[in-house]
């Protein structure tokens, strides 16, 4: 095996694996653009740009989309070896990492040269019935609520909440397995040089688990992932009160419509008690924010906070 070709990280899944004898039910051959304008839940490819054009590379999957990068400018002819692109049920399954690094190439590393915008992948369309259930991997330290967007759907867009979970877990006793009782749950607060590995606890098991990120003087969540079995007893809400007493806690760059509800959920639930504001990091200056239907927004006309522009705007809980 050539040396110089990027292998594998750790932020990478196994691709789904299909019934014998099944086919796709369709391929093509897209250009990125063509991909991320039809392919739902294509993680990261945006937060990596952005981390590149911020010169951050603290976090491993822009690292490892960079490394892809860079060997693919080299060796541009590597492309047409390159796996298909895998999309289940409209979703990507896998091939992230190839469509961000062609994304952060021709947006950015090379963005004069015509030649990336017109580079096709060839992309395997399949139905979910053919999928062999089991023969994948879940790729780690990805999340599999998209509040902070960096998560592929696994398979169908579905994700074995259960199996991640205990991952966390396993993850997580490898730093403390102190566990904290609070609001009627069991919290395990597991912090490395990385961030925080939160897991949520009933009875003794596992039931949830809440990744957060180091951001400023807080954190942002970048992972929650709640058990089948725990669905309705109000896991994620009260993981947020734990985190809130003991953090300030800040949203993602990215949030879906689902994350901009849980806002305003929050907004509604702790004003009074806790200061929920919006945050500019470039200025480093806080501005109010009000509810506005199924989101919140910023009464600062100066920053907005869900925009197609880049921005450096964020929500932030803080006592």
């Amino acid at each position: 095996m050539n040396e110089n070709i990027p292998q594998s990280g750790e932020s990478s899944g196994k691709p789904a694996e299909f019934k014998k004898n099944s086919k796709p039910t369709n391929i093509k051959f897209l250009t990125v653009d063509e991909i991320t304008n039809r392919v739902k839940n294509i993680p990261y490819y945006r937060e990596v740009l952005s981390d590149v054009i911020n010169k951050d590379y603290s976090w491993g999957v822009t690292k490892k989309v960079l490394e892809y990068a860079n060997y693919i400018i080299k060796n541009p002819k590597s492309i047409k070896n390159l796996p298909p692109i895998i999309v289940v049920d409209d979703s990507l399954q896998d091939g992230a990492h190839r469509i961000s690094a062609i994304y952060l190439i021709k947006n950015f590393l090379d963005k004069e040269n015509n030649f990336w915008d017109n580079i096709k992948l060839k992309t395997e369309f399949w139905d979910s019935k053919n999928l062999e259930q089991g023969d994948y991997s879940l790729p780690l330290n990805y999340n599999p609520i998209n509040e902070i967007k960096r998560t592929p759907s696994l398979v169908g867009g579905k994700i074995d909440y259960n199996r991640f979970v205990d991952w966390a877990k396993d993850e997580a006793d490898k730093i403390t397995t102190l566990i904290n009782k609070f609001s009627g749950l069991g919290f395990q607060w597991a912090e490395n040089s990385d961030g925080v590995k939160l897991i949520i606890y009933n009875d003794d098991l596992p039931i949830g688990y809440v990744g957060l990120n180091k951001f400023h003087n807080g954190y942002k969540i970048s992972t929650l992932g709640v058990k089948d079995t725990a669905r309705g007893l109000g896991v994620a809400t009260k993981a947020y009160d734990y985190i809130i007493n003991k953090t300030i806690l800040y949203s993602d760059k990215m949030q879906t419509p689902e994350a901009r509800k849980l806002w305003v959920k929050l907004y509604n639930k702790y004003e009074g008690k806790y200061k929920i504001m919006g945050y500019n990091e470039k200025n480093n200056e806080y501005f109010y924010v009000k509810p506005n239907d199924n989101e919140l927004v910023s009464t600062n006309p100066k920053y907005e906070l869900y925009s197609n522009k880049k921005n450096k705007n964020y929500l932030v809980i803080k006592k």
